[in-house]
């Protein structure tokens, strides 16, 4: 499993490569869940870094990035919903049943790469850092 820690550096290498990225970060959760509030998981063409949880949640929240992927919207976002409370046809029962709230933005070399920078350099060197993702459109203008 890729470390919390490596997610930004990851974000960095894939953004010089000149590729773009679906960020999903889990926004908020209810009951039980596989990971917590700020886990994110880096989805591109060809796979994944890092996780939120993994099984049929993680998958259904890779399925609507790669759609977002394949937008190539010039912003593109969707928050994705994963109920982890319904009965699931699997061999094995898990113990979470939550519901987890994932926020997916795209990133791209041309838009991110200087914020990238910022945060691969915070989070290598353990120095603060935050970033702030404006999730609803109609508040954006108020911060500007």
């Amino acid at each position: 499993m890729s470390g919390s820690d490596q997610i930004w550096a990851e974000a960095l290498r894939t953004l010089e490569r000149g590729q773009s990225f679906a960020l999903a970060t889990v926004v908020n959760v209810r009951g039980s869940t596989p990971r917590e509030v700020g886990a994110k998981m880096i989805v591109r063409e060809d796979g994944q870094f890092g996780t939120i949880g993994g099984g049929c949640g993680e998958a259904e929240v890779f399925r609507k990035a790669r759609v977002l992927l394949e937008e190539k919207s010039d912003r593109g976002a969707r928050l994705a919903e994963v109920d982890l409370t319904g009965d699931f046809d699997q061999r094995e029962i898990g113990t979470c049943g939550g519901i987890m709230d994932v926020f997916v933005d795209l990133w791209s070399p041309s838009r991110d790469l200087s914020i990238a920078r910022k945060l691969a350099d915070f989070a290598g060197r353990s120095a603060p850092g935050a970033l702030l993702t404006v999730i609803d459109s109609g508040a954006r203008a108020e911060l500007l």
